[in-house]
């Protein structure tokens, strides 16, 4: 009995030694099963931060580096839904539009379109890029398109870039 109760202690002794161990592989574990059973909230989050980062970029003026942000989102994301990816096309196309490089900002915005043709903001923004590129019957087509799809101040717009 007591090399048994020797051995016994001898192994309760040993625990301290061995809870570190047991602690970190429990949260390692647990973060193993985290990431593999919840991908998507863990991309979601990833996205949303990268997607609001990107935004601050753009609001702040730096369109290059917005561009940058956005075409990345594109390969990092390629999965996202269709809405979130006309959005990061429209913000494309308005830093294109910024740097005053217009066949750009309409291949973009077509992109959105593509995606989402029931957005009339995503018209809007073509009327803008047509307008630019002096396409005054294709712009005011789009901002007709947009009044359709519920754009409330077409009336403005129209009177103001000369829309009949």
């Amino acid at each position: 009995m007591t090399k048994r109760t020797a051995f016994i202690g001898a192994i309760l002794s040993l625990i301290p030694l061995g809870q570190p161990l047991l602690f970190k592989t429990g949260i390692i574990l647990f973060s193993s099963y985290i990431i593999i059973t919840h991908p998507e909230k863990l991309l979601a989050n990833s996205f949303n931060d990268d997607y609001q980062n990107a935004i601050k970029i753009f609001r702040e003026g730096n369109y290059n580096k917005a561009i940058l942000q956005f075409s990345e989102m594109l390969k990092q994301y390629p999965d996202t839904s269709t809405e979130w990816k006309s959005l990061i096309y429209l913000y494309l196309s308005m830093s294109y539009g910024y740097l005053k490089k217009h066949y750009a900002e309409l291949e973009f915005i077509n992109k959105a379109i593509d995606l989402n043709p029931n957005s009339d903001i995503f018209y809007i923004q073509r009327s803008m890029s047509k307008g630019s590129l002096g396409d005054k019957k294709g712009s005011c087509s789009d901002l007709l398109i947009a009044k359709d799809l519920g754009f409330k101040d077409a009336k403005d717009y129209f009177e103001k870039w000369g829309c009949n």
